[in-house]
């Protein structure tokens, strides 16, 4: 189903055509649009709260849902587009399912079997196999697809077809990404629910500070954004870092990585979640004193300053997330994604920042806070040698390490 049709102000149109002088709270009809928004976001926070308390596998279970109904959306709108008249050809569907299936199961095994590695590499079922030649498996499935498309390519169809094989490959471009709450979740439930709480926050605090007080539009891509509820969502997003960064450094379920498929997270707390003592900076601290306060020293975690630093990005670059998709609807004369959530459009519409945010958080974390390898990663990857390679790799040990052990 095609999205409605934008009304959005032409495209040749200046930012100031797009400035309102009056308030949106001054318009009586915007209060429907604000309770209808208001409802289903207490409904949506509620909802993940109770898939957070179901655990990790309860989210990815989401993330994987959140994917199909999106790439759905967009489905549809490519069809719409290229095929107007609805003739889709027989092929297309069928080799958009199977390639949405091929990345998926890529980036899905990519994540699980690699975190999981000595369960998959000690067990004795088709599982073993399934993790030992995960890439051999997936590149064989995307040459079929392959195949199948230029298989299928029909001579008075090749112009319509290959733009559909474009647009398949963006839309990848717009899923992929979001492929990366995968790998968050399984390192600890705090990189999974800090940095999207903080796209929540920021969303939810701009439409309200631009609500009460915005009068000047931010982008023209997206007229009703507002310098006054981008800049309002900043400050409210960094304070909210700092309680949501402590708030989940005291359980378990939060700080520790996945490491039993079927257990409970536990594990001796990084030093990132224990209060550290920290030197204010000394122009902060001389301010201080000229209004008769003494303050030198601070105590907090270094997982809050973190969650400063999630906060700045969720607040002043991924919204351009946001606009991007703003560009893309306009491009094409849609004013939402999808009508699936009343309010708010579609899954697409919800999800646009949260795609940039889950990869800042990946390439955040396996950069600044992993370490590069691990003991359970070097173990998983011998016992997956054969049995003659690990007790040739054994002597070597013993032989390196016996003048240390004397």
């Amino acid at each position: 189903k095609r999205g409605n049709k934008s009304s959005f102000p032409p495209q040749g149109s200046s930012a100031a055509e797009t400035n309102s002088p009056t308030l949106l709270v001054h318009n009586p009809s915007k209060w429907q649009s604000w309770w209808i928004r208001f409802r289903l976001s207490v409904f949506m926070i509620l909802g993940f709260g109770v898939i957070i308390w179901i655990g990790h596998w309860g989210l990815i279970a989401l993330v994987l849902s959140l994917q199909i109904f999106g790439y759905k959306e967009l489905y549809n709108i490519r069809a719409t587009t290229l095929f107007p008249n609805g003739k889709v050809p027989y092929s297309s569907p069928w080799l958009d399912i199977a390639l949405f299936f091929t990345v998926e199961y890529f980036f899905y095994g990519f994540a699980i079997f690699n975190h999981f590695r000595i369960f998959f590499v000690e067990t004795d079922s088709i599982l073993r196999y399934l993790a030992l030649y995960h890439g051999f498996i997936c590149f064989s499935l995307m040459m079929a697809c392959l195949v199948a498309f230029v298989s299928t390519l029909e001579k008075s169809l090749y112009l319509q077809q290959f733009h559909y094989l474009t647009w398949s490959v963006m839309t990848m471009f717009i899923v992929v990404p979001s492929n990366f709450h995968i790998f968050n979740i399984l390192q600890g439930l705090f990189w999974f629910v800090l940095p999207v709480s903080l796209i929540i926050c920021n969303d939810i605090t701009a439409y309200i500070w631009g609500f009460f007080l915005g009068k000047h539009s931010l982008i023209q891509l997206s007229p009703k954004k507002t310098w006054e509820g981008f800049i309002g969502a900043f400050f409210s997003t960094v304070v909210f870092s700092l309680l949501i960064g402590e708030l989940l450094s005291h359980w378990d379920i939060f700080v520790c990585p996945k490491t039993e498929i079927f257990g409970a997270a536990a594990c001796v707390k990084s030093p990132i979640f224990a209060r550290t003592h920290y030197n204010v900076p000394s122009l902060l601290s001389e301010f201080a004193l000229l209004v008769g306060i003494d303050w030198t020293t601070i105590t907090m975690r270094p997982a809050q300053l973190y969650a400063v630093y999630f906060a700045i990005f969720a607040s002043t670059i991924a919204p351009f997330g946001g606009f991007l998709a703003s560009g893309f609807k306009r491009a094409y004369g849609f004013k939402d994604f999808g009508d699936l959530i009343p309010g708010h459009g579609g899954i697409v519409d919800r999800m646009d920042c949260q795609v940039m945010m889950a990869t800042f958080t990946f390439v955040f974390y396996f950069t600044f806070v992993s370490g590069l390898s691990t003991a359970s990663g070097a173990m998983a990857t011998i016992l997956a040698l054969p049995l003659h390679q690990q007790l040739d790799l054994l002597s070597k040990l013993q032989s390196t390490l016996q003048p240390v052990t004397g």
